[in-house]
């Protein structure tokens, strides 16, 4: 709300870049869980069954919505790339859409518990912690949150640039 106020200008651009940008993740999103499912249901390429692979696609689809995904994410993608079409070289008719749908619904309640839980204060406000240090993680953090607008602004101007917006 505050940067909606003190930048409408900015605001509205925001506002356009996520809807843009909202509009080619659902599609993409979209494409790739039904090849993904349709690969379970009725056959397909190991590959095209891969949980690991799909997430892959899912970084993918970041990096061309001008979302860099972190390395250490990819790694671990990678890593377990290996490991899951391991299992369903073993197990071809094995069908992970469905059993990740039947783990969420058998689960629900438990996922429901979670949206109940408090949002959790930054470590250096609890009333335990030294008003020094308190102090100076507060102003680090603050400076981080300064950098990452300022990236997020550049990255901003980026795209905008590249959709031609102004």
């Amino acid at each position: 709300n505050e940067a909606k106020e003190s930048y409408p200008q900015h605001w509205m651009k925001v506002q356009l870049l996520k809807t843009i940008f909202m509009k080619k993740v659902r599609e993409g999103l979209a494409d790739l869980i039904a090849r993904w499912h349709k690969a379970a249901d009725q056959g397909g390429i190991l590959i095209e069954k891969s949980p690991i692979h799909k997430l892959m696609e899912v970084f993918q689809l970041a990096e061309k919505a001008g979302i860099r995904m972190p390395e250490s994410g990819v790694l671990f993608a990678r890593t377990f790339a290996t490991i899951d079409i391991v299992a369903l070289e073993l197990i071809p008719n094995l069908n992970i859409p469905k059993i990740i749908n039947e783990f969420f619904i058998r689960y629900k309640s438990e996922f429901l518990k979670l949206l109940e839980l408090p949002d959790e204060m930054p470590f250096y406000m609890e009333p335990d912690l030294d008003s020094e240090w308190a102090d100076h993680v507060k102003s680090f953090d603050a400076e981080i949150k300064a950098s990452e607008r300022q990236l997020l602004s550049e990255r901003a101007s980026a795209i905008m640039e590249a959709f031609d917006i102004s």
